[in-house]
């Protein structure tokens, strides 16, 4: 009898070990559940936030986006919004009776930090798929040619300046020089758009603009008065800029602003407020007529070379130039050298105007000058508006788009903030509060939560599990939800 006692005391030892471990491996359980039940909410939640990316700004642009702000909510806004789907969804299951304490945004990554990095690398992957780079060819091969045209001038001016001439004229006429200063006396844009048809003046408020920088350009306005040799020769050489690799580095970025934003000559497609917005990207104004007018006196100065050394080339033309020019240097204080080579300069200028004029219309034009492709008439100055435009449909041509391009790439240090800017002024005929700099492709959370013990409260520490108090216990989590 003396031996029941001892296997009855031995087997309750058993059985009291047996549910210590039973209900430890219970409560362990419920520890790992808790935490899995939170991870996976909180992984839920994450994704929650991506969906509510600004869909109006995916469709226009393509881009992904929140709003730190969450609609005027504050930052606090996407803390609640995380709070409360995961209260929803840890509610629907309470295996483990997990309970959310404390959600805090940690930090976030804006659309435009590093000088807009992550923007331009949406852009790139956005284009990658719409654009080849391999497209941009003739366009790299245009920007070389057009380095080498403007040195080449500048050797032909230098050495022209004390060119002498013995031989008489009988040209009897008005200075070339002069007629053209009246017929663009209504305006540049006045001669150059189809019709006449100028963009507006109105002037946009640019004072929220993401780009946070003074908008003005240097004034590359050409000097159309050509009285001074010195003074053209300069002008001559303003378009020499090596922006191949620039080029190269940001073709996507140009592709995307010609895909995705109006400028003047392409179809309309959105009732934007700004009709020039890749042309503000180039200039920096604020207004479309400024922008354009900015932009047209970029490609006089890129295409005037190429017209000033077709020029030089051809031997009945000089001939007529020479002519006048013998006549004008018996005035008083000009020499025939600068006469002559301030009316190559004004013929070219009144050629590049009529090449604009074609471009402006939607044509191309030949980026390299040919005798049957030149339109104007020195004696005829001041008919230019008159002047058919020319449709070039031959070899290396280029359009109005390709010196947009052109153009872009030489003024890439402000595209990507001149991109954002646009996007919110369109943006804001939406939602009037739309801010480029509120917005954000990625955000981090702390993450809290908790659940009571029960069958073993001694557990007081195991992976992301804190003893909270008497009773239960704390689980923090850091996540992050990103585009």
């Amino acid at each position: 009898m003396d031996n029941r006692g001892q296997i009855t005391v031995f087997l309750c030892l058993i059985l009291t070990s047996m549910l210590l471990i039973g209900l430890t491996s219970l409560e362990v359980i419920r520890l790992n559940t808790g935490r899995a039940m939170l991870s996976q909410a909180a992984k839920g939640a994450m994704e929650n936030l991506k969906a509510g990316y600004n869909r109006e700004l995916f469709e226009a642009y393509h881009l992904l986006m929140l709003d730190k702000n969450c609609n005027g909510r504050g930052e606090a806004g996407l803390e609640a919004l995380t709070e409360e789907y995961l209260e929803y969804t840890l509610g629907e299951s309470d295996i483990a009776g997990v309970r959310v304490t404390d959600v805090i945004l940690t930090g976030s990554a804006d659309i435009l930090q590093d000088e807009c990095k992550p923007l331009k690398e949406q852009i790139t992957e956005y284009m990658k798929y719409k654009s080849e780079i391999s497209a941009a060819n003739d366009l790299i091969r245009f920007i070389t040619d057009g380095e080498e045209m403007v040195d080449d001038v500048q050797s032909a001016v230098e050495e022209g300046k004390n060119e002498k001439n013995e031989n008489e004229s009988d040209w009897a006429g008005d200075d070339p020089r002069e007629v053209l200063k009246d017929s663009t006396g209504t305006g540049l844009l006045a001669v150059v758009t189809p019709d006449g048809t100028v963009p507006s003046k109105e002037a946009f408020d640019m004072e929220d603009f993401p780009s946070q920088i003074n908008t003005e350009e240097a004034n590359e306005d050409m000097n159309i008065n050509f009285e001074d040799i010195d003074i053209l020769e300069a002008q001559l050489g303003i378009s020499n800029s090596d922006c191949i690799a620039s080029f190269q580095e940001n073709y996507y970025g140009m592709a995307y602003a010609l895909e995705c934003f109006d400028y003047y000559t392409c179809d309309k497609i959105y009732d934007n407020p700004m009709k020039c917005e890749v042309e503000y990207m180039i200039c920096g104004k604020d207004n479309d007529y400024d922008n354009l007018s900015s932009v047209v006196n970029k490609i006089v100065l890129h295409r005037m070379p190429f017209n000033f050394m077709y020029l030089i080339s051809d031997k009945e033309k000089i001939a007529e130039i020479e002519a006048i020019a013998i006549t004008l240097a018996l005035l008083p204080g000009i020499t025939y050298a600068a006469v002559k080579y301030l009316l190559i300069g004004c013929w070219s200028y009144a050629e590049t105007l009529v090449e604009i004029k074609s471009l402006l219309a939607g044509n191309k034009i030949p980026y390299i000058k040919t005798k049957d492709t030149w339109l104007t008439d020195i004696n005829k100055l001041g008919n230019l508006a008159n002047i058919k435009n020319l449709d070039y449909e031959g070899p290396a041509g280029i359009d109005y788009k390709g010196f947009l391009m052109i153009l872009m790439a030489e003024h890439t240090s402000k595209l990507y903030y001149r991109i954002a800017d646009i996007i919110q002024l369109n943006m804001r005929q939406f939602n009037d509060s739309f801010r480029m700099k509120d917005m954000i492709y990625a955000c981090t959370f702390d993450i809290s939560g908790e659940c009571d013990g029960k069958y073993a409260d001694f557990i007081k520490s195991r992976k992301n599990v804190i003893w909270a108090d008497e009773n239960g216990y704390s689980y923090h989590l850091s996540m992050e939800a990103g585009y």
